[in-house]
Order: C-alpha cells, then structure tokens, then sequence
C-alpha cells in the first residue's frame, strides 16, 4: 500500500509506475479533489488551474494503467477506484471524470434514512446512460427500495 500526501506525490507515483515489478490489481484514490485544493490551483475567479492539474494527474494515471494492463498476464489488469467528496463545481468535476472514468456513482440523500446510488454509464461507443438504486437502512440493513433506468 501506498500513500500520497499532495498532487507532486501523485505525480511522482504514476510517473515511475512502469519501473514496478508486480503491478496492483487495483490503484485505489480516496478523495482525488481533495489533492487539488490547495492555495496554488485556488483562484476566485476561474478554476482552471485546478481543472488543468486534475487533467494532468488523471491522464499520467490512466496511461500508467494502460501500460500495466498491455503488460499483464492473460485475465489480469489494474483497475482504477476513485472517489471524491469535493461539492463545489460538482457538473464541471463530472465533465472531467466522464473523459477519464468508466463507471461513475454518485450518492446522494434521498429523505429520511434512505439514499440514491446513482450509476453514470460511460462507454465511448453508447450514449450515456443512468441507472438510480434507491436504498433505505432499516434494523442495520441495507434495503433496496427501487431502480430507475433513465
């Protein structure tokens, strides 16, 4: 297991990725936003800075993984798992994650003890699609109350 503090740690991990001898069956990032919101990529006006780092940290990502998966054995690749709790810019944070992400969820409140899963299909040759999960809590079990297909 591996932990990055800041964006240059990130940067540095994907850009000596190849150098690994066994790589992950999965590189897990919790919170991507939050390796972006320093004082450097903040501007009032414009989050442009911030938008072009997160590009540049996905795309050195994703060309990583596509070089471990050309390398691996037969039935094996490297997935990505990526979350993100940033809520500001949440339409151009998803425009972003669209180009670079397969599968998007995104979980929302939906009343009182309950919750949608939202799944943002993401494949280049389909139109993109949405499929909503409603779940409840209930006696510490998790309910499926719906699904929606839009």
């Amino acid at each position: 297991m591996k932990y990055i503090e800041d964006d240059d740690g990130f940067k540095k991990y994907f850009a000596a990725f190849h150098l690994l001898e066994r790589f992950p069956a999965a590189v897990i990032i919790d919170d991507f936003g939050y390796f972006f919101i320093k004082e450097t990529y903040q501007d009032k006006k414009s989050s442009r800075k911030r938008d072009i780092a997160m590009v540049r940290a996905l795309a050195s990502c994703q060309n990583a993984l596509s070089h471990a998966n050309s390398m691996s054995q037969p039935g094996g690749s490297c997935k990505l798992l990526l979350s993100d709790t940033y809520k500001r810019d949440k339409t151009s944070l998803l425009f972003l994650y669209k180009i670079w992400i397969q599968s998007i969820f995104t979980i929302e409140g939906g009343g009182a003890n309950s919750f949608l899963l939202k799944n943002i299909a993401n494949q280049s040759n389909l139109p993109t699609r949405m499929r909503t999960a409603k779940f409840s809590i209930a006696c510490q079990y998790l309910i499926l109350e719906e699904m929606l297909e839009e």
